[in-house]
């Protein structure tokens, strides 16, 4: 039983929301609510591990982790049509001869882009390789420009482009947390923000600790263990914050609590944030037989929009085509999962209509 408010409510509610999310708040105010089932479910060609879903044009891109066990395929991605999801082929040949692949990423950015840019270390970790990659209708890979990134001595994590000319990506080494912009045409940094000051206290994550995700407009840092959302702009300014915690936040100590408090794998599009909530650790959720996380959407000024739940066990990797508000899900589950599931958001449509 789907239950959201009604979308057509009054302008005076948005202007109050609005107003509200200025200030820290202690609570979070949803305007939609819905349960969540999967639409419809369609199967992976010969399917991998360890994967991310990513959005380019037309296509729903699998990119795979490099995994010396996984012999299922000699490519790293795979390409399957938006429209009838259809698989349209692999691409991105394991090797090290000219035009292979040692282990490539895709650097997040508008899933409307022209060009698709992915990313590889060199053989020295200090120096990362950006590929802007055009991706034809076969799918066919063809590389456009190398741009070659000079990152100090640590390699380049989750990096995001904003307009095809501005790289943000995490400095992440043991005794420094930073977030870098620099020029594509650069070697150096623009600016640095430094969120971590010393060392962590303990392994598994500190206090500071969080997900980057950027778009044209904003970077938004998403804290692991706080309640809280940061939103700067590309000079690292800080522009708002919003900070929903209550109390000390929870750390994890033991490996086996995972990293499953607050927030989880966050996705940013071009109108909202999605990003999963959970106000308990995976040891917690596997002895209470908890298979599912909330699924928490914000706008771009992180005002609450909407609250999903699912009733069937969560994806553990996600993307959102926002031009249909369609979730695509892929739920890791030991090699037993051989399908994407499709579900249907409602409410956010309807929300940007009455903005």
């Amino acid at each position: 039983m789907k239950k959201f408010r009604d979308p057509n409510i009054s302008l005076l509610f948005l202007i109050l929301f609005h107003i509200v999310a200025c200030t820290q708040v202690d609570e979070k105010n949803f305007f939609f609510e819905a349960e969540l089932t999967a639409d419809y479910k369609f199967p992976l060609h010969n399917f991998p591990q360890q994967i991310e879903l990513h959005i380019h044009n037309d296509y729903l891109i699998l990119s795979t982790s490099f995994n010396p066990f996984n012999q299922q395929s000699d490519h790293f991605f795979q390409a399957y049509s938006l429209s009838d999801y259809t698989y349209m082929g692999s691409f991105g040949l394991r090797g090290r001869g000219p035009g292979e692949w040692i282990n490539p990423a895709v650097v997040r950015q508008s899933c409307n882009s022209t060009y698709l840019y992915l990313y590889e270390l060199s053989g020295n970790l200090s120096t990362t390789i950006i590929h802007k990659m055009m991706l034809d209708s076969l799918p066919k890979l063809t590389e456009v420009a190398t741009i070659s990134i000079e990152t100090g001595y640590f390699p380049m994590t989750r990096p995001v482009i904003k307009n095809d000319s501005l790289l943000v990506f995490e400095e992440f080494t043991p005794f420094r947390r930073a977030l870098q912009v620099h020029h594509l045409k650069d070697s150096l940094p623009v600016i640095t923000w430094d969120w971590m000051t010393s060392p962590p206290a303990q392994p598994l994550v500190q206090e500071n600790d969080g997900f980057i995700r950027a778009n044209d407009s904003s970077i938004f840092f998403i804290y692991r263990v706080k309640n809280m959302i940061d939103i700067l702009d590309w000079n690292l300014n800080l522009k708002k914050r919003i900070n929903y915690q209550k109390g000390k936040p929870i750390i994890p100590t033991d490996w086996r609590d995972g990293m499953g408090r607050y927030y989880l794998h966050p996705f940013l599009g071009e109108h909202f944030l999605y990003v999963f909530y959970s106000d308990m650790f995976q040891s917690e959720r596997i002895a209470k037989n908890i298979h599912s996380l909330e699924l928490e959407v914000f706008d771009m000024n992180a005002i609450p929009v909407s609250r999903f739940t699912f009733n069937e066990p969560t994806p553990t990797t996600f993307a959102v085509d926002e031009r249909t508000f369609t979730l695509y899900g892929y739920r890791e589950s030991g090699g037993m999962e051989d399908s994407i599931s499709v579900y249907h958001l409602p409410g956010l449509k309807e929300y940007l209509q009455n903005r």
